[in-house]
């Protein structure tokens, strides 16, 4: 190996942690600036009743995250087909509608969860108090939904009760009831990583930078360190290892129909089921 060689190795192994600092923040994406939590649940014990225009079904909750996507009801209609809608608010501590999702009747199965969606995300500040609000601008006797509220939620061993404090009960029409509403929300939060992410990148890299010239200037005086020493093992049994990985690879999908292919096919697509 000449000290030509070795610069042009360095070079090349610069330029590999570039591309896969980029790649990692690319492909990484939101997964590397967000990350989104489903709130647990009650379990279902009792009806508030139907849900006609002008009842109102609130309850409190804390925010967790920087913004609620959606949030999840646990209806019933009754075994019936109802026409009317179901309206979802979201409101702050001093009653401002921070935003509303609205859906028609007959997309809620009976006692299933259905997800009511926010257009956009709704900013939240963490351990700050919200309510939400579920109404109906036109169900009626007959042709409306309901939601459950419950006192237990769903453990290992069975059913375990929840303590309700009387300001965080399910209300309907301002009475409160004995439990918590059966919802759950979808939060976002803002990771810091990225933050810091280039931070320590650059880091890294310029230590890499110092290694590798230190090596250079090293080698160049006609000295030898261990990372050399590795390196001019690679080189010098290089065939070998290529027929060692060939071998390897031949023995291992011989009797497959796409042979090779394999090894860059599995990777791709369970990227692609996750």
């Amino acid at each position: 190996m000449t000290v030509k060689g070795l610069k042009k190795l360095s070079a090349v192994v610069m330029a590999a942690y570039i591309l896969s600092i980029l790649a990692f923040y690319f492909i990484g994406g939101d997964q590397l600036r967000f990350r989104g939590t489903l709130s647990e649940a009650v379990s279902p014990m009792s009806a508030v009743g139907e849900i006609v225009a002008g009842t109102e079904v609130e309850q409190r909750f804390t925010a967790s995250g920087d913004a609620l996507s959606h949030v999840q009801l646990f209806f019933s209609n009754y075994g019936r087909e109802n026409t009317c809608h179901i309206r979802a608010e979201v409101l702050s501590a001093d009653g401002t509608v921070l935003g509303a999702s609205e859906i028609a009747a007959d997309t809620a199965e009976d006692n299933r969860w259905t997800i009511l969606p926010f257009p956009e995300d709704i900013p939240l500040r963490r351990g700050e108090p919200y309510t939400l609000r579920v109404t109906s601008p036109d169900g009626t006797a007959g042709n409306a939904l309901t939601v459950w509220y419950g006192s237990s939620a769903a453990a290992a061993r069975g059913q375990v009760s929840v303590a309700v404090e009387e300001q965080d009960a399910v209300r309907v029409d301002g009475a409160a009831k004995n439990g918590l509403l059966v919802f759950k929300t979808y939060q976002i939060a803002r990771l810091g990583f990225l933050n810091w992410f280039w931070y320590m990148a650059a880091g890294l890299g310029l230590a890499l930078l110092a290694v590798l010239w230190r090596m250079t200037a090293l080698f160049a005086r006609g000295r030898s360190t261990a990372l050399l020493r590795i390196l001019e093992a690679f080189r010098r049994y290089n065939y070998l290892l290529r027929q060692l990985v060939a071998r390897d690879f031949k023995t291992k999908y011989k009797r497959s129909v796409l042979g090779v292919l394999w090894s860059f096919l599995n990777p791709l697509l369970t990227m692609l089921v996750q």
